[in-house]
């Protein structure tokens, strides 16, 4: 299709509700923000979560993942429409609930 893009989404996954069911990240939370009032956000908060591959994670990146309403806490269940960090698809008739393919023309 001309002038179409496509955002292909297979399943809404959220990082901040899959960090909620770990034991670490109350505390993990409480040290990056803790960090980010220092102004400390870019430094290392930690390499490895929890069986993870070892990448270091900021505290600022750390917070966009685990705090809801962080910059990519976008697919959490506990958001109305309202709320969603993506208007622009919500302005467009899109729904959380209907996010498999989406149409955008260009």
């Amino acid at each position: 299709m001309a002038g179409t893009h496509y955002i292909h989404n297979m399943e809404q996954v959220s990082d901040r509700e899959w960090l909620a069911t770990r034991e670490t990240t109350p505390a993990l939370l409480e040290t990056a923000r803790a960090m980010m009032d220092a102004g400390k956000g870019e430094e290392i908060l930690f390499r490895d979560h929890e069986g993870g591959n070892g990448a270091p994670v900021c505290a600022r990146r750390f917070l966009s993942l685990a705090e809801r309403g962080g910059d990519d806490d976008m697919f959490s269940s506990d958001y109305s429409d309202d709320e969603l960090k993506v208007g622009h698809l919500i302005s467009q008739g899109f729904h959380s609930d209907a996010w498999h393919v989406c149409l955008l023309p260009v």
